[in-house]
């Protein structure tokens, strides 16, 4: 019995250890999103420091990733200007050496104005857009970005389903991956 009390003890205080390590990640997680979403909003462009750290995943279970406010031509998937400035940003931060082997999913997500095939369509378009940018004009390779739209059904802020915030791409790091013999990518395991 008192051997049973001592493992529980230990289990316990292991697990308590965890959940700080988890909650320290968590914290500086969202210190660098909230970061990122300081500087797009007050530049434009958002820092490429603060894009490492908000991809970077938190732990080896959780993938980091980072909303970003890409702006496009009204209903349509062509980038802004100040779009492509973001881009470029996001490219730098996924060429640093903490992000470089990492691959990324792209994606794009609407309000729900608009009917519902539409916006799904509007969204695959979206973030199909930003993967080719990414591709064409930054250098990144395109067997390290995937890139899928879901329309309205992830909205990011319910309680305003039309709101400015839900029309936006995330960017999720899925993993860090080494490349193979045949120049696949696959995944790197502890």
């Amino acid at each position: 019995m008192k051997q049973d009390r001592k493992r529980v003890t230990v289990d316990r205080r292991r697990i308590a250890s965890s959940v700080a390590a988890v909650l320290a990640s968590l914290t500086a997680y969202g210190a660098a999103l909230a970061q990122v979403g300081a500087d797009a909003e007050r530049h434009g462009v958002v820092d490429r420091e603060a894009l490492v750290s908000a991809l970077r995943p938190i732990t080896g279970e959780t993938a980091g990733a980072v909303d970003l406010d890409i702006g496009f031509e009204l209903d349509s998937a062509v980038l802004t200007p100040r779009a492509k400035r973001q881009l470029a940003e996001l490219a730098s931060a996924m060429r640093s050496d903490a992000l470089a082997s990492a691959t990324y999913e792209i994606n794009g997500h609407t309000d729900v104005t608009g009917p519902e095939a539409y916006n799904l369509r509007l969204s695959q378009r979206r973030a199909q857009a930003v993967r080719r940018h990414l591709i064409d004009r930054e250098g990144i390779d395109a067997a390290s970005l995937t890139a899928q739209g879901f329309g309205e059904s992830r909205l990011k802020n319910v309680l305003s389903p039309a709101s400015r915030e839900n029309r936006r791409v995330e960017i999720v790091n899925r993993g860090l991956v080494d490349v193979d013999d045949d120049g696949s990518y696959v995944p790197i395991t502890n």
